[in-house]
Formats: structure tokens, C-alpha cells, sequence
């Protein structure tokens, strides 16, 4: 090897030596980009001012909930692959031009092949230093039915980004329904509990103060200070309950736990109300559940790439066309336009093609199964929501009865109070059962709306469609309308839209799902059929 090769290859080596690892990230940018994050958080959200009742919750977290936030980007991500495919359609065109050169001239001879003589002296046809320049078109048949297939695929994976995002957003609404009211209870009924377990204290310390005396017994001191400690004990439980609600909610609406979050002052306890039966909802949840959707765009998905896979299998023709401008003197032309076309088979993928198919075959079928176990989970799920929207229902009623028993209890004993340490420790236990009577009386209710929003998510139709109009106000008062009004007729219309569906079903005559869900929809009905199909399948096996 020559002396200036070796120093070249000492010199990569040398190099190649010195590459260590990047340095790591230290605790101070960590700290330091979480400082930044969560200030970014903040500026983006609109500050917390005054009270916020429940459509000021649902508002703040459809709009800065991070989850919703994180799948509204995978849907935007999602659209952006979508149309970037759509440049993959085009041919390949490339334009590119440079200089050329040499130490020394380029030439050679040529030996006869009979002979074995040098038959031409040394001789050169290029010039030392010479620019080139050429713009060529590819284009590949088999690279364009291909890319036109994925980008099929890519559109679906729009439409079921946005299946994940509409259950996210039901899913947001219904647990910010249950935080609120849960939060709403803490607010109500919490500054309450601590003057009640001091006073349970102090009971407990006059029952001592009392045996020592000898006003009382020590089995009668001992009973008081059972009860007493009874109590603190489910006011400290119910105060922890309390704490991780507000909690809940802060991160639900993307707050600061520590934020102060002051809540509705006249929040209206109105149990909320379902139309309609089983068997109609039932068929309202086969219509809509993003789930299901998700399924039925991962099988359109599979479907596609088995398109893929045969397509791949043909023989391709490729074209290669191009302009070529060189300036080299002892060209006759020193510039042309050239065409080639090649036309090839990939012989591997022609030989793999059957374990390929049967393999996405095999994805199909789980696809399917689980679509089927998706559908009687559906069904299930509808009817198991609904028993437990019956029986909260029927828990608040009996709350409210509890409610109104210990107020008239408390109203009885504040009146006929003795001035013993007997009657002290019965008031305070009276207040006590009061305030945890109130305490389950909002919890119940909280529990409640937290069913009927698990009903509305079993069914798949709680989304509100005006999230992106308007500020925090205007979307507050939207939500107000919707949950209020809109809801309700949504609800009732998709159920005449089933119990038609389910009367024409063996026509098929009956309308898609509304547009604004955002996803184009196969027709219900025979959509409903397929799934009522797959799932007394899936029973029978």
C-alpha cells in the first residue's frame, strides 16, 4: 500500500477512535424543559376565573385535556400521511448537473483479439475537466398500483384516527361529569367535616374528663369513644375521597392540582332521563360504537394490504426518459434525450406469495374474531349500563330519603339536647350522620350522571360537534345547549333511526350515520345486520 494510502487509512481509524457517546441529558435540562412544558401549558389555557359549573368543566376539558389533545394530533398526523401519499402517485423526476475532472488525461488503446497487437495508438475522447448536466422521469408500474393501494390504506387510517378520537372525547365527557359532581359534594359538604371531627375530639376528651370524675362508667366511656372514633374514621375516609376528586378533576380540565377550583354555587340535582328500550338502544350502540368502526377500518386495512402483497407479485415495467447536456469537445453531440424501459419480476416475492397471503388470511381472522367479541361486548355493555343507570337511579332516590330522615333526626335532637356528656356525644353523632347523609346524598347523584354517561358511552353517541367554534365561553354555553337540549334529541332520533332500521332491516333500506361523527358510515342497517350476525356467532361458538 502507498505511504499516502496508509496515511489515510490512519487517519479514519484515528477517527473512527475518537467517536464516544453524546453526552446525557442532564437533571438541570430536564428540570429545565419541564419548567418550560408546563409554562407552555398554562398560556395556552384560558386562566381560571370565578366559579365553574359542569359545562365550564366539560368546556375546559374538551378544549385543554392533554389525552384529547395527543389523539386530535394522531388524527391530524394521520391526515397529513394521507395526503402525503398522494405525491407518491407521481413519478420520480430529478434534475442534477456538476463538474467533472481528472489529474490526468483519460485514454487507451485497443489489442486485437486475433493478433493479441495493439491495433490503435493511445488515444482519449474525453476531456480532462468537462460539466454535465441531465434531468430524468422514472416511473414505475408497479411502484404506482402499489402506492395507490396504501394510499387507500392511509385514508382509512384517517377515518379510524378519528374513531379513537371520538371515544377519547366520550370518554373525557363522562369521567368530567363524574369529577365534577364528586368535586362538587367535596365543596358543599367538606368545610363541614373538620368542625364535626374536632367535635368528635373534644367528645371523646369530655367522655375521659367525665370517668375520672365518676359521672361515668367505664364501659358507658368506653362505648362513647367507640362511636366517636367510628366516626373520624369514615370522616377522614370520606375527606380522602374529597382530596382525590378535586384532583381528578384538575387533571381532567389540565390544571394545577394545587390550582384552587371553586365550583357552581347552585348546582340543580336533576336526575337525567333516558328514552327508549333496551332492544332499540341496543341497535343504537351497533350503529355507533367507535369501536367497532375501528374494527371494521382495520379489516378494510388488511384487506388492502392483501392487495398489496399480489400486486408486488407482477412483473413491473419501468420507464427511464431523461435530457443529457455534456461539454466535453470530442462529443459529435453534446447533448440528447434518451428512453428506456425495463420490464422485471421479482422472483422471491412470486415464490413467497401464497405463505404471504395465507398469513394476512390469518390477520383477517383476528381482525374478524375480535370484531365479534367486540360486538357481543357491545351488547353486554349496553345492557349491563343500563341496570346500573336503574339502580343508581334508585340508590339517589334512596339517598334523598336518607337525607331528609337525619335532617328531621338532626332537627330532633338539636331541640331535645340534654346537657350531659351523653347528650353532647349523640348531637355531635346526629351532625355527624347528617353531614355523611348530604356527603352520599351528591356522591349518589355524582354516581348517577356517571352511569348515564356510561349508557351514552356504551351507545357510542356522546360527542359534541361545536368544540372547535368559538372561545371558552361561547363553547360553554354550546355544551350548556347540547347537554341540556341536543343530547336528548340526538338520542331520539338515532332511536327512531333504529326501530326503522330494525324494520326494514331485511331490505335495507334505511339512512347512514349522520355526518356530523366525522366518519362515513356503510349503511346501518345492513351494518346492524352484520353485527347482530357476528354476534349470535360468536355466542354459538
Amino acid at each position: 500500500m502507498r505511504p499516502g494510502r496508509l496515511a489515510a487509512a490512519a487517519l479514519l481509524i484515528g477517527a473512527l477512535g475518537g467517536c464516544v457517546l453524546p453526552e446525557p441529558v442532564t437533571e438541570a435540562e430536564r428540570l429545565d424543559v419541564a419548567l418550560k412544558d408546563l409554562d407552555a401549558i398554562t398560556r395556552a389555557q384560558a386562566p381560571v376565573e370565578g366559579r365553574i359549573n359542569l359545562y365550564g368543566a366539560m368546556a375546559r376539558a374538551l378544549r385543554y385535556n392533554l389525552d384529547r389533545r395527543i389523539r386530535l394530533v394522531e388524527q391530524f398526523y394521520a391526515s397529513g400521511e394521507f395526503d402525503l401519499a398522494k405525491y407518491k402517485l407521481l413519478p420520480d423526476a430529478s434534475i442534477g448537473g456538476g463538474y467533472l475532472g481528472r489529474s490526468n488525461q483519460a485514454g487507451s488503446s485497443s489489442q486485437s483479439l486475433l493478433t493479441g497487437r495493439q491495433s490503435l495508438e493511445p488515444s482519449t475522447s474525453l476531456e480532462r475537466n468537462r460539466g454535465v448536466a441531465d434531468a430524468r422521469v422514472l416511473w414505475s408500474t408497479l411502484d404506482f398500483g402499489v402506492s395507490y393501494v396504501k394510499m387507500q390504506q392511509d385514508g382509512n387510517a384517517v377515518w379510524l384516527a378519528r374513531e379513537v378520537e371520538r371515544k377519547t372525547t366520550a370518554r373525557i365527557l363522562a369521567d368530567t361529569r363524574r369529577a365534577y359532581w364528586r368535586a362538587y359534594a367535596a365543596e358543599r359538604i367538606g368545610a363541614q367535616l373538620p368542625a364535626i371531627a374536632e367535635a368528635a375530639n373534644a367528645a371523646i376528651r369530655a367522655a375521659h374528663q367525665a370517668q375520672a370524675r365518676g359521672d361515668l362508667t367505664p364501659e358507658v366511656a368506653l362505648d362513647y369513644e367507640r362511636r366517636m372514633l367510628r366516626t373520624l374514621r369514615e370522616i377522614e375516609r370520606r375527606q380522602e375521597l374529597m382530596a382525590l376528586s378535586r384532583a381528578e378533576l384538575a387533571a381532567l380540565i389540565s390544571v394545577d392540582p394545587a390550582t384552587p377550583l371553586r365550583l357552581g354555587s347552585h348546582e340543580t340535582l336533576t336526575p337525567p332521563k333516558l328514552p327508549g328500550d333496551a332492544e332499540g338502544l341496543r341497535t343504537v350502540a351497533l350503529m355507533y360504537r367507535p369501536e367497532l368502526y375501528e374494527h371494521d377500518y382495520k379489516l378494510r386495512i388488511a384487506g388492502l394490504e392483501r392487495q398489496i402483497e399480489i400486486l408486488s407479485t407482477m412483473p413491473g415495467l419501468r420507464i427511464d426518459t431523461g435530457y443529457s447536456y455534456d461539454t466535453n469537445r470530442y462529443l459529435y453531440n453534446n447533448n440528447w434525450l434518451d428512453l428506456g424501459a425495463r420490464l422485471s419480476l421479482q422472483l422471491t416475492q412470486f415464490i413467497s406469495l401464497p405463505a404471504r397471503l395465507e398469513q394476512n388470511e390469518t390477520k383477517q381472522v383476528l381482525i374478524e374474531t375480535q370484531r365479534k367479541a367486540m360486538t357481543l361486548s357491545v351488547i353486554t355493555q349496553v345492557h349491563l349500563a343500563m341496570r346500573a343507570y336503574g339502580t343508581k337511579l334508585r340508590d339517589f332516590a334512596l339517598a334523598n330519603r336518607i337525607l331528609q330522615n337525619e335532617g328531621r333526626a338532626l332537627t330532633t335532637m338539636r331541640a331535645n339536647k340534654e346537657a350531659t356528656t351523653a347528650g353532647e356525644a349523640a348531637l355531635i353523632e346526629a351532625r355527624a350522620a347528617h353531614a355523611l347523609a348530604s356527603l352520599d346524598y351528591y356522591y349518589t347523584y355524582a354516581e348517577l350522571q356517571e352511569a348515564y354517561a356510561t349508557v351514552l358511552t356504551s351507545l357510542g353517541i356522546d360527542n359534541f360537534d361545536g368544540e372547535r367554534e368559538g372561545d371558552l365561553p361561547a363553547l360553554t354555553a354550546s355544551l350548556r345547549d347540547f347537554v341540556e337540549r341536543g343530547l336528548t334529541e340526538r338520542l331520539a332520533r338515532h332511536l327512531a333511526e333504529a326501530r326503522e332500521a330494525r324494520r326494514t332491516i331485511t331490505t335495507g333500506s334505511v339512512g347512514v350515520r349522520e355526518e356530523s361523527n366525522s366518519a362515513p358510515a356503510p349503511e346501518a342497517a345492513a351494518l346492524a345486520r352484520r353485527r347482530e350476525a357476528s354476534a349470535s356467532v360468536t355466542v354459538a361458538e
